[in-house]
């Protein structure tokens, strides 16, 4: 890769793998959960989004 485009390039591909991995965490972390029944009752529940996203950190 040349050296000008690899300045530019460099931290594009530094920031994007750290939230790429993280976009397939979460992603497997739905299907994870999707397959064990937890999502089910969560969406029949009279909790908000806010409140059930803050008890899972």
């Amino acid at each position: 890769m040349p050296l000008d485009v690899r300045k530019y390039a460099a931290p594009v591909i530094v920031l994007m793998d750290p939230a790429t991995v993280g976009f397939f965490i979460v992603g497997a972390a739905v299907l994870l959960e999707r397959s064990q029944g937890v999502l089910d009752p969560l969406f029949v529940a009279r909790l908000s989004c806010n409140i059930i996203f803050a008890q899972k950190h």
